[in-house]
């Protein structure tokens, strides 16, 4: 089957750590991170499911054509709830990602979580999470990024490793 996409370049990714008011994601390029981004629900729990959803696509293909990106894999947090895994399906209809869901493409936190305890992050598991736990894996901290976009480049990082097994 052809491409949508007359420009992909090959080797864009995006990881994903979907939320209910706020998914991180960060842009992969050939295994090095481009960018992160933090898409933000409006009226964070108060608005609709659609207003979320509209909102997080937008907010994605904003992103993703400022850094020129046409995502070919969509890696992501394994979603626990309904409502994550709409917000996985708004990622997939952004016409810059060329990217079907794959249950071979999810991270279970549990996964990522133990990823970063054996890369330096210490305490209990419901602690290791976001900048603390980025930073405590030696990984670069692109300054300025929050909790959410620094849980994605933990699943992507954690996923990483596991396609080297």
């Amino acid at each position: 089957m052809a491409s949508r996409h007359t420009n992909v370049q090959v080797g864009d990714v995006l990881s994903l750590d979907p939320g209910t008011a706020v998914s991180g994601v960060a842009l992969w390029r050939d295994g090095s991170l481009v960018a992160t981004s933090a898409l933000k629900s409006p009226n964070g729990y108060t608005a609709t499911v659609s207003e979320r959803l509209k909102e997080i696509v937008g907010q994605l293909d904003t992103f993703l054509t400022a850094h020129d990106a046409w995502v070919q894999i969509v890696i992501c947090e394994n979603p626990p709830h309904t409502l994550l895994k709409a917000v996985i399906g708004a990622v997939l209809v952004s016409p810059r990602v060329n990217s079907m869901f794959s249950d071979g493409h999810t991270v279970a936190v549990m996964t990522w979580k133990s990823w970063a305890r054996a890369h330096g992050a210490g305490g209990p598991f419901k602690d290791i999470k976001g900048v603390k736990a980025l930073k405590a894996t030696g990984f670069p901290v692109p300054p300025g990024i929050g909790d959410d976009e620094a849980d994605s480049i933990l699943v992507y990082l954690a996923y990483r490793d596991r396609q080297k097994k």
